[in-house]
């Protein structure tokens, strides 16, 4: 039996825009942007002025989301 996901495939995403990141994780596209750079993550490919990331990118983004998120709340508790 196979699978479809919501890609409309049986496989997982291989490859992700900044923006399809940031719908699939809920959060607001400038912060994918701030954790990839933070994380000095560089694109698989460029196709014009869209940068494409592999789907190990999604998991190192919700890492980083995670550290910006502690640290902002130990920030907080001053």
């Amino acid at each position: 039996m196979m699978v479809m996901d919501e890609y409309g495939d049986s496989g997982a995403r291989s490859v992700w825009t900044i923006s399809q990141i940031a719908e699939h994780l809920g959060i607001a596209r400038h912060r994918v942007e701030y954790a990839i750079d933070a994380l000095g993550i560089e694109p698989i490919e460029k196709i014009g002025n869209t940068r494409i990331y592999s789907s190990e990118v999604v998991d190192a983004v919700v890492g980083q989301m995670v550290v910006i998120t502690r640290m902002s709340e130990i920030g907080g508790e001053q």
